[in-house]
């Protein structure tokens, strides 16, 4: 409304803050819309939640619309146990907004809070205050930017400048006349472009930095780090050298949190032969245990393991940085997962950096590099050592004797020994799972997705095999097609010795229908979907 309501030169604000909550589980996010359209009277506003309601009936003939909109919105926002609420005046705009009370997450890293210490800044404001400048505004207090306001006529007050090292303007709000003269002050100028302007109606240079509306976080954050190194600060200059020679010293300690034994030996035997310390814990609760107790130089965090996952895990430790203030220890996320965009995702979780397996020595000596680690002056070949995913061994077993095991998996497929047939089955495995998809290809997807969580994933390719299965193991869980044809279901409950200990889950695709008492059957239905998050959370609730 706000977009199809406001003529050429108005402005949309779409603001989202957290304020203030009462309450340690609960936080209250405050959403507004606002602009400078055509506006409504109060008794335009009077019906203006009713449905098929539009402020007059010129509205329709000239915007279009059923008067639905506002009616739902508004509808959506009880749901949630708040209300939508408006402030408006004919031909000056409007306001929309609302506030929301929701559960507290665990905080994501805010790499661009308190950031820019050493920027002394001028935001230049011309008659009444924007929307725009407000943003600005706020993105310059968190990120820790002394500032203060002028007209660009102020400027011309020595003291106005002193210390000043950048000057940020809205362009529409500027004239060419003015951006000349800020130009020739020769100090770093930030200048916010509306978006239909094209940016090569200006020249952008050494000391000139452009961007187009609308401004976010961490646009705005980007273009602080770009502007800093740019104009090289003396004072961000000595600090970073001063970082990079404290962070010389005798030992550097490396924390490795995976809950694969074999893997565990692989990155410890690369990371001591650069004579660096190293702990290994098995799970996410041990990793956050451990940071809370010591201080490392680099963290390597599995995503998929018991326990407490990676990302939990991650969340935990950032959390407690936070809160006591303490310097940040970087995080590298190691998982099987190499779908583009994973990287992005991972870094979104609070992540500082992405490996996906297989990890190889040449990846780990890349990556402490790239955080300053000394790596050994004399430099052996980089082999292909691998560590990947790969069933347990024994404790005390050398990690040379782990690399062997490691080829041999490669060459070797794994087998699973069932029991005999012919007496009763042997007691299930905790984690045992069996998986019997409508085709080979989707249940193959499944097995890999699966593998990566949990020890014990069978799957069967026709439906006399999946039932010879059922008989001869106890499975704690079994997942099977909605579509396959040749599949009684009554068989299959049939072939089930222990019922009460067997989670038996049924897949269906999204446009087919279950009937109510074949969903009776089932522990559960579900959509049919290979996503590892969404199966954790599922097969977890059912394999504790």
């Amino acid at each position: 409304n706000a977009m199809k309501f406001t003529p050429e030169k108005g402005h949309v604000a779409l603001t989202v803050k957290k304020l203030e909550s009462p309450s340690r589980e609960k936080e209250r996010i405050y959403f507004e819309v606002r602009d400078t359209g055509i506006g409504m009277s109060p008794e335009e506003m009077r019906d203006i939640f009713d449905a098929f309601s539009q402020a007059d009936s010129t509205i329709t003939r000239k915007y279009g619309g059923t008067g639905l909109g506002l009616t739902i919105s508004s509808n959506y926002v009880k749901l949630m146990d708040s209300e939508l609420k408006v402030e408006s005046q004919k031909g000056e705009g409007s306001r929309f907004y609302f506030t929301l009370e929701l559960k507290k997450e665990k905080p994501l890293r805010n790499s661009y809070k308190k950031r820019f210490k050493y920027f002394n800044a001028v935001q230049i404001i011309e008659g009444e205050t924007t929307p725009l400048d407000g943003v600005v505004t706020q993105y310059l207090d968190y990120t820790g930017t002394t500032h203060k306001q002028a007209a660009v006529g102020q400027l011309t007050d020595p003291q106005m400048l002193e210390k000043t090292n950048l000057i940020i303007a809205a362009y529409e709000e500027t004239e060419k006349e003015a951006v000349a003269l800020l130009e020739s002050l020769n100090i770093p100028l930030l200048l916010i472009l509306p978006t239909p302007m094209r940016r090569n109606e200006i020249t952008e240079g050494t000391q000139l930095f452009a961007t187009h509306e609308p401004l976010y976080l961490t646009k705005f954050g980007k273009l602080l780090s770009e502007i800093e190194q740019k104009a090289e600060f003396p004072e961000a200059k000595i600090e970073e050298i001063q970082r990079k020679v404290l962070r010389k010293k005798e030992r550097y300690h490396i924390l490795v949190a995976e809950d694969n034994d074999i893997n565990q030996k692989l990155i410890r035997k690369i990371l001591t032969s650069q004579n660096l310390d190293v702990t290994t814990v098995p799970n996410g609760e041990e990793a956050v245990k451990a940071r809370k107790e010591g201080d490392f130089d680099l963290i390597f965090m599995d995503i998929a393991m018991p326990v407490m996952d990676g990302v939990s895990a991650t969340k935990e430790i950032l959390e407690y940085e936070e809160e006591k203030a303490l310097p940040h220890v970087p995080i590298v996320a190691l998982t099987a997962n190499a779908l583009k965009g994973d990287r992005e995702k991972f870094l979104n979780d609070g992540f500082d950096e992405y490996l996906p397996k297989p990890i190889t020595r040449h990846d780990i000596l890349q990556l402490l590099e790239s955080y300053n680690i000394p790596l050994k002056s004399e430099k052996s070949p980089l082999t292909t050592e691998t560590a990947e995913e790969v069933p347990q061994r024994e404790e005390g077993s050398s990690a040379e004797e782990a690399e062997t095991a490691l080829t041999e998996v490669r060459e070797k497929p794994a087998e699973r020994i069932l029991p005999e047939s012919g007496g009763a089955a042997e007691a299930a495995v905790h984690d045992s799972i069996l998986v019997y998809k409508k085709s080979r290809v989707e249940t193959k997807i499944f097995e890999k997705v699966l593998s990566q969580l949990y020890n014990h994933v069978d799957i069967a390719t026709g439906t006399n095999q999946f039932l010879d299965m059922i008989v001869k193991n106890n499975y704690r869980v079994i997942m099977v097609d909605n579509e396959i044809a040749d599949l009684d279901f009554d068989d299959l409950f049939n072939r089930i010795e222990k019922r009460d200990d067997t989670t038996v889950l049924l897949f269906r695709s999204f446009d087919s229908i279950v009937d109510d008492q074949t969903r009776s059957r089932f522990d559960e239905v579900l959509i049919n979907s290979a996503d590892k998050v969404y199966l954790k959370l599922i097969l977890d609730n059912y394999l504790k």
